[in-house]
């Protein structure tokens, strides 16, 4: 809901929802501190940090997001670091940029026409087939490619909803509106001997014409129990999904990419190579979005340096 709320009064720039905001929040925190769970504290600080910059108190909000930071990065259990960071993805975004990235379908659909206009064939994406009108062309690549896997994702869902391994075409549910399906990648990296994703933030300083700034730091999820292929593995998303909780003990150690690069280094892997890949293809999947949502940003949106893009990569 947090989220929701702060793409609301980002889009329709509200300084009276901001105020109201204000309002609430405050006789919230100070009601029932002591009874409110701490992720609905370390929430509600966010929202009210967005609140103060949309009223222009930009010291304010940076206050109130450095206290939220505080309380999540001292709390013992993981999963509120991810909470944090979860929240704090929306605090400087453009919601345009938002609603095209978060739809699965709307990016693969981008990446499938760049692929065969500009032969440009961004590798580190894997094929994907939106349902139900790629469905013939799904079950051509799964029979050429036998015994290949695949991954089932519903295009708006988040936190790992929806998604599972797929053997076969005949896996597919019932209704295909609102899925799409993807290569999955079967011999992954790992770290530790667990699946891993990235979350990498990427600045864009201007639209027109496009300057963008990556991050080098971002956040780490691994898998809940350790990478495997074996058959009677393949339907336990708790091994093939980074979404989902609880995280085991090794979480602790790989929250950051500073903290992933220098295991994966430990571990004999080229990391100097493997980060200029990540941040490569991230460039080139928010290039190819800006490019088709830029003429959807007024003016003003389009030259000021107000966006941050989180990217799961």
């Amino acid at each position: 809901m947090t989220n929701y709320a702060i793409v609301a009064m980002q889009e329709f720039n509200s300084t009276n929802a901001a105020q109201d905001v204000l309002r609430n929040v405050h006789l919230m925190l100070s009601a029932h501190l002591t009874e409110l769970a701490q992720d609905m504290i370390i929430e509600a600080l966010i929202l009210k940090a967005v609140a103060l910059r949309l009223l222009g108190r930009e010291s304010d909000a940076l206050k109130e997001l450095e206290h939220s930071w505080r309380r999540a990065r001292d709390h013992p259990y993981t999963k509120m670091f991810s909470i944090w960071a979860g929240a704090y993805s929306r605090f400087c975004t453009c919601p345009v940029f938002e609603r095209e990235l978060d739809n699965k379908a709307k990016l693969q659909g981008r990446i499938q026409r760049l692929r065969i206009t500009l032969q440009d064939e961004i590798v580190e994406v894997p094929r994907s087939f939106i349902l139900p009108g790629q469905l013939q062309a799904f079950k051509d690549a799964a029979a050429a490619s036998y015994p290949r896997l695949w991954l089932l994702k519903p295009h708006a869902l988040s936190y790992g909803a929806g998604m599972r391994v797929l053997r076969s075409p005949s896996e597919l549910p019932q209704a295909l509106p609102g899925w799409h399906v993807q290569e999955y990648l079967q011999d992954t990296l790992t770290v530790m001997g667990f699946k891993f994703d990235l979350r990498v933030y990427v600045i864009v300083a201007s639209s027109s014409p496009i300057i963008l700034y990556v991050y080098n730091e971002g956040l780490v999820r691994i898998a809940s129990k350790p990478y495997s292929l074996a058959p009677d593995k393949l339907l336990d998303r708790s091994i093939h999904l980074t979404a989902l909780y609880p995280k085991p003990p090794e979480a602790r150690q790989l929250r950051t990419v500073a903290q992933l690069l220098a295991r994966l280094h430990h571990e004999g892997v080229n990391t100097t190579g493997l980060w200029e890949r990540v941040t490569a293809s991230v460039v080139r999947v928010v290039q190819l979005v800006l490019q088709d949502v830029v003429s959807q940003l007024s003016q003003e949106s389009a030259s000021s340096p107000c966006y941050k893009v989180a990217i799961q990569a």
